[in-house]
């Protein structure tokens, strides 16, 4: 639409339409220091910093103090001109949109599903004022005497007129045409733009604060994306492939200014004479007269999507976009800095050497490296400008990243300096794994993964440590899209999986051969694999389109997780054990389970970028990695923090482990920050650790605040084989945050602490597979002994010979009672001459001089059932009984406990 029209647009809906907005209590703020927390304490900022979601809006008191609001809920305030932020609470995960200031204390908030929050503390807290209409806003402004203006979809222009304490709304336009910006000059004058329905855009304008509209026309040809009213009749519009328009005359004639872009133009601010526009690419825009030339900035700090601009007073400006992208000016404009840091390459690979050490790889060669959990992390040069998909750590010095075009990177020094290593492959690679020797189980080098649409499918391997690779060949899926595979992963050093969209292959020997298990000719119903975490031989976790489990090695899958879950697109899985584990995907989505996969549960990361990797390194402590650089650590397991109790989220040892080493230290680990004192641990204290007797372990307790993890350090070594109880105590007299909210309830780990000497072969595996006989036993009091042994059972009882200690125990039936008896057999002592009943034997030698010579012992064994048996056995003796494995041919285990009971029990090893 051109030319000099002005003219009245009549009114389809003039009526006052009262809106209903609810009241939400209002939420506290959280200052933070480097990356800011998500809204309810989860996940921490470690790159970008302070955060990396999308910034929409800013506005600004005065040249330090000021807001920035956006996507996911995001309140962002600062009071030293951008040097620091504080994170405040919002109280909702809708994009925030736009941001009015009506004084100090005073300020209003807009965003998608008709969000409006206020405050009256300048943001310590916000309150929610319910939904206009449930439509989405796109801006706000309060031009003065306590009048507010928001924008929205369906032409809904609500408005309050004492702050934003009370609502209302004028829908003005007909056809629900979204209202995209506004400006208003004063309270009664005020500009709207808005999509025509026969195309192109206009801007709207009252004069007596909405109940009527003038229409400014717009030349048809131009996508406006933003406008200024800069003077008396003077407008500026911005919009797709750098068109500049002006008009002086209020829209009666358009001036098309030259543009020194094509960029998208998305938002334009002036102060007096000055205007700066920014764009997509990070472009900056500036003009020195009202927008009649314009000069683009040669060196923006960025090259991402501006959103937003405010020129606070001509030296002073701030621009935010992206990723989380803020740029502040002192110069008018001249140039601009970056307020944020840290790199927003796309992180598409992460693994730990240890809980401090870690990597990150992505796009155009990025590596990042940390040597602190996370803190801090710093740029590595990788050497390469290619996309990497993944890294593994061997051990602590040695990892290796893969990416496209057949990169392979190795570093022998933790990931400080990197070298190409040559291989026969031209194939993107997507996915390495660290290899086992199939004979000692100790990892000898990787496997990775990848295809190029041209070619057969890509997989190597390396038994050098990486320094070499070679092909490995695997059978076709039988589809293009089959033969592609994306994951690799080694549960031990025999069984290996491959995977790719629709396919899983499996080897048996450390991954020399392959065969497929699962796929389309299979049926398989697996989709969009493009990860997958095996936690043994049989059981593993693949997500794609949803999540799948499987429990025979890769050849079945069912899918896991809800309908819900199974509608997102996840790209990766990883399990600290078979039970707890997590996914990640597009849209900043976390699921976690402690089910084995029976159930997921959604986290908050406070974002909606699209994560691709996802590591815990502890219980509590853990990362995701994905879009725009963003790397999210949880010292909670993910959980929220904010406003819930604390809660022991792991305890080490964990409760009913029977095996733990004396020198062990004892901590527990909270989801959140908790008030502590070293007097805690105590007869009444918040810690206890108590020992066989009851008694209260004399111990010192202390606290790390970063990991939220205390620790007790007994003043004694614990007593080898005895039993323990560590106590954490909750409610009003336990652990309390800093709050003062106390934990719920108390949480105690009972522990046996190992013996110096551990059990091995078959005696081992008795003890840890049984408690109640690992308890009654006690510990070992030498390593065990092989030895000759002689053994003849009885109608009622039973007797065993050791060769070395010249003994003879005998156990009676029913009673299972023991009695050892000296064997003073010499060669030539005449034998017993009691004639036995058909079938049954008459004990000789040994057996048969203390089975004549006690009294009464005949009558309660009575005669032999067969001859006596010799064999090569094991003898350990430990502190409350002895057992005795009466060989191969045999396969049991003997028990003579020190209490006079005895006992015998398979072998657990029999076979094996």
């Amino acid at each position: 639409m051109t030319g000099s029209r002005l003219r009245r647009r009549a009114l389809l809906a003039v009526g006052l339409m009262l809106v209903s907005f609810g009241w939400a209590p209002p939420l506290a703020a959280t200052q933070t220091e480097g990356g800011v927390p998500t809204s309810d304490g989860a996940w921490t900022w470690q790159n970008p910093q302070p955060q990396g979601n999308r910034i929409n809006a800013l506005q600004f008191m005065d040249a330090d103090t000021g807001w920035a609001v956006g996507q996911g809920g995001l309140i962002l305030r600062t009071t030293d001109g951008g040097q620091s932020w504080a994170t405040q609470t919002s109280g909702t995960r809708a994009d925030l949109t736009g941001m009015a200031i009506l004084d100090e204390a005073r300020a209003v908030i807009v965003g998608n599903t008709g969000t409006i929050l206020t405050t009256d503390d300048a943001g310590a807290t916000w309150a929610s004022h319910g939904d206009a209409a449930s439509v989405d806003l796109r801006g706000v402004v309060a031009p003065g005497d306590d009048y507010v203006y928001a924008v929205g979809r369906a032409g809904i222009l609500p408005y309050s007129p004492d702050g934003g304490t009370t609502w209302h709304g004028w829908g003005i336009f007909e056809g629900n045409r979204e209202l995209l910006r506004v400006q208003f000059l004063n309270p009664q004058r005020g500009f709207v733009l808005t999509p025509l329905r026969t195309g192109g855009m206009s801007v709207y304008t009252t004069p007596d604060g909405g109940p009527t509209w003038y229409e400014i026309g717009i030349p048809t040809t131009v996508n406006v994306h933003d406008f200024r009213v800069v003077a008396q009749d003077t407008m500026v519009v911005v919009g797709a492939n750098g068109a500049i328009l002006k008009t002086t005359d209020s829209g009666a004639s358009w001036r098309t200014i030259p543009s020194p872009t094509n960029a998208t133009l998305q938002r334009i601010t002036s102060v007096g004479a000055l205007l700066e526009v920014v764009g997509d690419g990070g472009v900056i825009l500036r003009s020195t007269d009202t927008g009649d030339s314009w000069a683009r900035l040669p060196d923006s700090p960025t090259t991402e999507n501006l959103v937003d601009v405010l020129m606070v007073k001509p030296q002073v400006g701030y621009a935010a976009g992206a990723h989380g992208t803020l740029l502040k000016t002192t110069n008018g404009g001249n140039s601009w800095l970056r307020l944020d840091r840290g790199e927003r390459a796309e992180l598409r690979g992460l693994d730990f050497a240890t809980s401090q050490v870690g990597l990150a790889v992505g796009t155009g060669g990025t590596i990042l490296k940390t040597l602190d959990q996370g803190a801090t992390w710093r740029h590595m040069a990788s050497g390469v400008s290619v996309d990497l998909n993944d890294v593994r750590f061997l051990d602590r010095q040695t990892s290796v990243a893969v990416g496209a075009n057949g990169t392979i990177l190795l570093s022998r020094d933790a990931g400080e300096t990197w070298s190409l290593v040559l291989v026969q492959a031209t194939a993107d690679l997507h996915a390495v794994a660290v290899v086992p020797d199939v004979a000692t189980d100790a990892p000898i080098g990787f496997m990775t993964v990848g295809y190029r649409e041209d070619q057969p499918p890509t997989v190597l391997r390396s038994e050098d440590q990486g320094r070499s690779w070679q092909g490995v060949v695997i059978p076709s899926a039988g589809s293009i899209a089959s033969d592609r595979p994306v994951a690799v992963a080694f549960p031990d050093r025999h069984a290996g999986f491959i995977g790719s969209a629709s396919a899983v292959w499996a080897s048996a020997d450390g991954g020399r051969s392959w065969q497929i298990v699962a796929g389309p000719s299979l049926r398989s119903n697996i989709s969009g694999l493009r990860g997958f975490a095996f936690v043994s031989a049989s059981e593993g976790y693949a997500v794609g389109t949803g999540a799948f489990h499987t429990t025979n090695g890769g050849r079945t899958w069912a899918q896991s997780g809800s309908s819900a879950m199974g509608s997102r697109a996840l790209w990766d899985v990883a399990f600290r054990d078979p039970s707890n584990g997590y996914a990640v995907g597009n849209g900043g989505v976390v699921f976690t389970t402690a089910d084995g996969g029976m159930s997921w549960t959604e986290l908050n990361t406070g974002t909606r970028l699209n994560l691709r990797s996802v590591r815990f390194i502890s219980p509590a402590v853990g990362f995701v990695i994905g879009e725009g650089g963003v790397i999210l650590a949880s010292t909670s397991g993910g959980q929220a923090t904010r406003g819930v109790p604390p809660a022991v989220i792991s305890m080490t040892p964990a409760d009913g482990r029977a095996d733990v080493p004396a020198a062990d230290a004892l901590t527990v680990q909270f989801t959140k920050a908790v008030g502590f004192d070293p007097s805690d641990y105590g007869e009444v204290g918040a810690y206890q650790l108590r020992g066989p007797d009851g008694a209260l372990v004399p111990a010192k307790a202390s606290y790390e605040p970063v990991a939220h993890l205390v620790q007790i350090a007994p003043v004694e070594a614990l007593e080898p084989g005895s039993n323990y109880a560590l106590t954490v105590v909750g409610g009003p007299t336990g652990v309390m945050d800093l709050d003062g909210q106390p934990m719920a309830f108390d949480r105690t780990a009972r522990f046996r602490v190992a013996c110096a000497i551990s059990p091995r072969g078959g005696f081992g595996a008795l003890v840890a597979t049984n408690a109640p006989i690992s308890q009654h036993l006690g510990c070992p009091l030498a390593p065990e002994a092989g030895g000759t042994f002689a053994e003849q059972t009885f109608e009622r009882g039973h007797m065993l010979w050791l060769a070395d200690r010249q003994e003879i125990l005998v156990v009676t039936f029913p009673d299972n009672h023991w009695t050892t008896y000296p064997d003073r057999y010499v060669a030539g002592s005449p034998d017993p001459t009691d004639v036995p009943p058909v079938g049954l034997v008459t004990p000789r030698r040994g057996f048969g001089m203390v089975w004549s010579q006690t009294p009464g012992l005949r009558e309660q064994l009575g005669f032999a059932l067969a001859p006596e048996r010799g064999f090569d056995g094991a003898l350990q003796e430990l502190s409350n009984g002895r057992l005795v494995w009466t060989g191969a041919d045999d396969g049991q285990i003997r028990i003579y406990y020190r209490d006079g009971s005895a006992a015998v029990v398979p072998d657990p090893t029999r076979g094996q």
